[in-house]
């Protein structure tokens, strides 16, 4: 190719310029392209969600905002407790059994307070969490109903924590 025919097309607007665009676009782009992740080849499977035990069941709960899942752990807990400390279901409580006999009347007073509100918190969990209008608190606003479900949640599992702790203490 003739250097002189080289030099005519590089100063020719219609050609040159062009090309020099497309040039100082590439080097920019090469200069501060953003760095990405490796490319990678077929199909990663996602990470699995760790929920073999409860403590992880909870974390993952608390950082997908589910909260009628951390009730339902809750629950699970106050249950399992009663059973390995009492000999009695949550659940039996109320009933006519030989083994809810032996529990004082306080006591059993509080377990079934204790069962039906995080039953009843839970269903209200469920119902913020999907945005349904058909909650018990229909005459507030939604984000007015969220408050007073924290406020409520707090105050429930500090109650289910101290009956945690006693009924580790008991005998």
């Amino acid at each position: 190719m003739d250097p002189a025919l080289f030099l005519r097309l590089l100063f020719d607007p219609r050609v040159g310029l062009p090309i020099l665009c497309l040039a100082s676009a590439g080097a920019l782009w090469l200069l501060f392209a953003p760095r990405g992740r490796p490319r990678t080849t077929g199909f990663d499977p996602p990470v699995p969600v760790p929920d073999r035990d409860p403590v992880s069941r909870t974390v993952v709960a608390l950082h997908e905002e589910a909260y009628s899942q951390i009730l339902l752990e809750a629950y699970d807990r106050l249950d399992a407790s009663l059973r390995r400390h009492r000999g009695i279901a949550l659940e039996e409580v109320d009933r006519p059994t030989p083994t809810g006999a032996g529990l004082p009347r306080p006591e059993r007073r509080e377990l079934r307070r204790l069962a039906s509100d995080l039953t009843q918190l839970q269903l209200h969990a469920l119902r913020l969490e999907t945005g349904s209008r058909l909650r018990w608190d229909f005459w507030r606003s939604l984000e007015s109903s969220r408050r007073w479900f924290f406020r409520r949640l707090d105050a429930l599992l500090g109650q289910v924590d101290r009956r945690l702790t006693l009924l580790g203490r008991a005998p």
